[in-house]
């Protein structure tokens, strides 16, 4: 790697490069005000295009995370309240039915007992989403193309709620958690609530005010973009997962921004030391929301030894890989992770371009955070 500050030394990640386990990466690391970037590999493998720095990446579910941000900032503008049912903004889903069981038929169901709350999408406590496995839920949410992915559906706002109003939850808000399709349901919100499009929210409220280049829904244009691929067993396939042409007819936070390391690190580090929310609202954030039995319910998604917030997971102790108990942070399948440990003053982001094959994560994951943490 071709570090750039502190002195790097990430040789496990040179070595999966090398091998071509990952087509290349790029990094931003901080430890007290010492802030480390470096990249390696290749963005294109097919046109020999290095991976830099300054490279753009989708980062799916890393703009979660940012998700929980805005949030918190239109919490404090007064704009919306956590435990206000998201009926006062998404009236389409004011009335929807609930499975009898989370892994039953459609036409099994109940009325709601109770009213699903903001604070219900921000934790995935909402009953929207899928669970850890294969159910008939989420193959009829496959079918009506609002099944989670690595990019956000394909189709407008309005059509995502009416698709999703068409079904039942899978559990009766609070009393379970199910992945993804929360944040989906809280962009449309955010955007309602606060009257304004999704990009302008993530302008004022994240680029302008902390200096970010690039975190928009849609690279810029003329932008360097890394090619994602897909590990398969006849080596790593490229995925096309669309706007790079502009922005997408939906703009979700669930998983719908592209940005590079250094931009993404500064978002990060706003949870950790923030400036455009109140201490407090950010520490609610990366404290632990949930049950012992929505842990479980979360299944591989939560490792060991975590639980999970506002739109990320949380240690609950310290972690044998480095993080410290209260560390913090989420990963994106298109081959992501970011780590904010507060206890220790660190923070990092690593972009691979290798898509991840499934909840043990990316084989660059465990040597980022020894290189973090060395």
């Amino acid at each position: 790697m071709a570090p750039g500050g502190p002195t790097l030394s990430p040789a496990a990640l040179d070595g999966l490069v090398a091998d071509g386990t990952i087509p290349g990466c790029s990094v931003a690391l901080r430890h007290g005000n010492d802030i480390t970037v470096a990249a390696a590999g290749l963005a294109d493998v097919g046109t020999d295009r290095p991976f830099a720095s300054d490279t753009v990446h989708r980062v799916s579910s890393l703009s979660k995370p940012v998700a929980a941000l805005v949030t918190m900032q239109q919490v404090e503008a007064g704009a919306l309240a956590l435990d206000e049912p998201i009926g006062t903004w998404l009236p389409e889903l004011a009335d929807v039915r609930v499975l009898t069981e989370p892994h039953g038929r459609l036409d099994e169901t109940q009325p709601l007992r109770r009213p699903v709350l903001v604070r219900h999408l921000l934790t995935m406590t909402s009953g929207f989403g899928v669970l850890r496995e294969e159910t008939p839920l989420s193959e009829a949410l496959d079918e009506a193309g609002v099944a989670p992915g690595p990019a956000p559906p394909a189709l407008p706002p309005d059509e995502v709620l009416a698709r999703l109003a068409a079904l039942p939850l899978a559990f009766q808000p609070g009393a379970g958690w199910a992945y993804h399709t929360s944040t989906d349901v809280l962009s449309i919100l955010l955007a309602r609530a606060a009257g304004q499009g999704m990009d302008d929210i993530i302008e004022s409220g994240v680029r302008a005010p902390l200096g970010v280049e690039v975190l928009a829904f849609s690279p810029p244009l003329g932008a360097d973009v890394a090619t994602v691929y897909d590990p398969q067993p006849g080596g790593l396939t490229p995925v096309d997962h669309g706007a790079l042409d502009g922005p997408p007819p939906f703009l979700s936070l669930s998983a719908g921004l592209f940005t590079t390391a250094p931009d993404y690190l500064r978002v990060l580090d706003e949870l950790a030391r923030p400036t455009t929310v109140e201490p407090a609202s950010a520490e609610l954030i990366h404290t632990p929301q949930l049950t012992d039995d929505q842990v479980r319910a979360a299944g591989d998604f939560l490792p060991p030894g975590y639980s999970y917030g506002f739109q990320v997971s949380v240690a609950v102790r310290d972690d044998p890989l480095g993080p410290r108990r209260r560390s913090f942070g989420w990963s994106g399948g298109s081959g992501c992770l970011a780590v904010a440990d507060p206890a220790a003053d660190r923070a990092g982001v690593l972009l691979t371009n290798r898509q991840l094959g499934g909840p043990d994560g990316s084989p660059a994951f465990r040597p980022f955070l020894a290189a973090m943490y060395r």
